[in-house]
This record gives C-alpha cells, structure tokens and sequence, in this order.
C-alpha cells in the first residue's frame, strides 16, 4: 500500500469513528447513549453478574418542548445531566455509570453494580435511590426552569434490576431492563400526577383558595382606581402558588371548575369595597363561553356588600383559545347587558391575538408585564406599547401596566400617556385591599 493509499485508508477511518461518535455522543449533555459503554458495563458483569438500573426522564417530554421550544429544553437537558454528574457518589454510588438514554433524547440512565455498601443492589436499594434523584435533580434545576413552566416540568424515575446469565446476550438483557425501568418511570408520574389531582379536587370542593388584592392606580396621581383579584392556593402546599395551581388543573382539564371557585372566592372577599372601585376578577375563555354562566355569576352576587356588576370587570385570561368568536361574542353581549365590564389580560403576548381584541371590544387592555419589564432600555418595547395605546384609544378602551417595578419604567409609562398601573412599585398583594398612597415619587 502506497503512502497516499495508506493516508486515504487512515482518512476514511477518522470519518467512520466521527460519525460513530456523533451517533452516540450527546454534544448537549456531554454524555454517551449508553450502547457506546457495552463493553464496559460487559466487563463489570464479570466479577458481579447483577446490575441496577436507574432511569430519569422529563415527563411529557413532548409537551414540554413544544411550550417551551427545543433551546430551553436542550438548556433544562443539560442542566439534569450536569446536576446528576454532581450527585454521583452521594444520591447513588461512585462506581455508578451515568449515560443518556438516547442522543438528544429526554431519558438518563444510571448503572449501578452495588450499593453503597459495596453488596449487590436490591430493588430496595433502587427505589429509595431513584425517588431521591427524582428530588434532589427537581429542586436543584427549578431554578433553571422558566418561570411559567415551573408547574409543568417534573422529573420521573423508575428501576429496574437485571442479572446477566451466559445463556442470554447482555446487550438484549440491558435493552430489556432499560425498558422496564423507562416504564417504572412512566407509572409513577402517573401515580404522581393520580396523587395532584385528588388533592387539587379536594381543595376545589372545600374552596381552600385565598384571595389576594393588589391596586390598580391612576399613574399621575397614585389615587386607587380598582383591585385585581389574585388567586393562591393553600400555604405550605405545591397548590399555594397560582401557576402550579392552573398548570395541574390545565393538566387535569378542571380549569373552569377551579376558575368558578376562585372568582366566587373573590367576589365575598371583596365585600366592603369602596363604591366606584373597580374589581379585576380573571376568567377563563370556557367559563364565560357557558351558557350558565351569566345567571350563576348574577345569583353569586346578591349578598350584603357585594360588589355591584357595573364594578366588576371580568379579565379574560386566555389560557387556552377561543374557538367560536360568534359564540362567544353572543355570551359576552348577555354578561354585559348585567353590567359587567370587560378586560383582555397579557396584551402584547400570544396570548392576545388581535382577533379576540377586534371581537370582543374590551373596557381595558392590559400591557403584558414582560413589555413593562425594563422598558425604558428597549425601543421595540416602546413601539410595541404605543402601538397598544393607539389601539387602545381608537377601539375606546382604557390602557393598564401590569409589573411596574421601577421608578424607571413608572416614569416611561407615565410619560407615554398611559393612565392606570399596576405593580410592585404602588403595592403587593395583600389579603385586604388597601390603598397605595400617591405616585412613586411622592412616597418615602
């Protein structure tokens, strides 16, 4: 073989591995898909026959990825591998194998040829392990996970235990108990997800959902314009923040039963507010769509300080879409004719859609927080609200804020012309409602 014949041979090799390698190499993860260590987990089996297995996986994998788009996905990926890299040697033994499940996939395997007294593992030894990995690797990423699909993202874990006879081929054996694990893994989000929704069904029957009101202010002035009604679930437990609360009850498809509930937890806790100041009370697109709604709402009502209609503005939050824009344009027409007023929430978002603005003509359309946040350093946020005060005043309706936190993005909105806000800047939430106290600038 000729020098240059040799050096082509050589070339042609060096392809075939990079190719190899990038067929089981997971450049995200850093990690290998675990065919890639056969041979060493053959050579493990030769001094001790039985192996465990650990599987971890993202639940709804697929769900996830198409809410939150494939970047933050492959960011939650590697941020799991990196933090059960870590746990090596304290939530499962040194002499573990850590791998992926499959290049880019959403599953990580762990090996493991004894516990952590150095004997064979049990299944024993294996559910106590995998429950404490699905913990410790939930809770070190939660702060990786955006914001609002912290209630949609859980880490499932299943086992499995194999013991390699000379009769069988490992390599099937290892497939056979990954399987079975992945599948372990599988039942108990299931029995997870069986466990959240008993209880949540359990806190919507007994109503065990609070109400915390937080003003809505003239900007120049400061002087309490209404109060949006904000919903949180029982203290101390997974449902006491409103996005874990919605994001099972979306899960669960009980939404507009739990939107009942907190709109009706509301409107009581509301009792004794001023006369004129206007109660923002979020509602879900299939609530308003039901026919039922109206007379229920108008029956809820009549007790001693409640609200009057005509103070109450009913602040669509979509959720999820409307499908029939005649239907439900026809049901918007009956809650008004009771004196309710109406509001678009997360204007400037997907959530908004320009249709369901044009159709349903609201009084109020509120800014997206995410538009308010840092205003004044991004000029397309700038045209983006003022297009929406354009809007806003060609279809007559009144503009708000929503996430003021600043003095410096009180100022830009102010200076835009817009008239009412919200925010941590004029006040928290709080239990009762409680007047803010004249604009930022004039408070100590």
């Amino acid at each position: 073989m000729s020098k240059d014949e040799f050096a082509e041979v050589g070339k042609d090799w060096r392809c075939a591995l990079l190719g190899l390698k990038s067929a089981l190499y997971d450049s995200n993860t850093g990690l290998f898909a675990y065919p890639y260590h056969f041979d060493r987990l053959r050579r493990l089996v030769e001094h001790r026959p039985t192996l465990g297995l650990l599987y971890l996986e993202v639940s709804d994998f697929d769900r996830i990825e198409w809410l939150c788009g494939w970047q933050t996905m492959d960011e939650i990926l590697k941020c799991l591998a990196g933090e059960l890299a870590l746990l090596q040697g304290t939530a499962y033994p040194s002499s573990g194998l850590l791998a992926s499940a499959g290049v880019h996939g959403g599953g990580f395997l762990v090996f493991l040829p004894e516990n952590f007294v150095g004997s064979e593992p049990s299944l024993a030894d294996l559910e106590a392990m995998a429950g404490g990995l699905s913990r410790k690797v939930h809770s070190a990423v939660g702060h990786r996970i955006p914001e609002d699909l912290s209630a949609e993202v859980e880490v499932a874990a299943g086992y499995s235990l194999l013991r390699c006879e000379p009769v069988f081929r490992m390599e099937r054996l290892i497939y056979r108990a990954t399987e079975e694990a992945r599948g372990a893994a599988a039942r108990s989000a299931h029995r997870d997800e069986q466990r959240r929704g008993a209880e949540l069904r359990q806190i919507i029957r007994a109503g065990l959902v609070e109400t915390y009101f937080q003003p809505i202010v003239h900007v120049n002035s400061g002087e309490v314009f209404g109060y949006e009604a904000l919903t949180r679930g029982p203290r101390g437990t997974l449902f006491e923040t409103p996005k874990v609360l919605f994001g099972i009850s979306d899960r669960l498809r009980i939404s507009p039963i739990l939107d009942g509930v907190c709109r009706r937890r509301a409107l009581r806790s509301a009792r004794g507010l001023t006369s004129g100041q206007k109660l923002f009370v979020n509602s879900l697109p299939a609530t308003l769509s039901d026919p039922r709604f109206a007379e229920g709402e108008a029956e809820a009502m009549r007790w001693d300080g409640a609200p009057a209609a005509s103070d109450v503005v009913l602040e669509i939050t979509e959720r999820s879409g409307i499908e029939d824009f005649d239907s439900f344009g026809r049901r918007l027409e009956e809650i008004r004719a009771l004196g309710f007023q109406l509001a678009i929430d997360d204007v400037g978002t997907g959530y908004s859609s320009l249709q369901t603005i044009s159709e349903v003509r609201p009084e109020f359309l509120k800014i997206d927080h995410s538009l308010v946040k840092g205003i004044h350093d991004s000029l397309i946020k700038q045209e983006i609200v003022g297009s929406i005060l354009q809007l806003g005043e060609r279809i007559g309706s009144q503009v708000i804020a929503e996430g003021i936190e600043r003095e410096e993005e009180y100022e830009m909105i102010r200076g835009f012309g817009v008239q009412l806000g919200q925010g941590y800047l004029f006040g928290a939430p709080g239990p009762h409602p409680v007047g803010a106290g004249g604009p930022p600038s004039e408070r100590t």
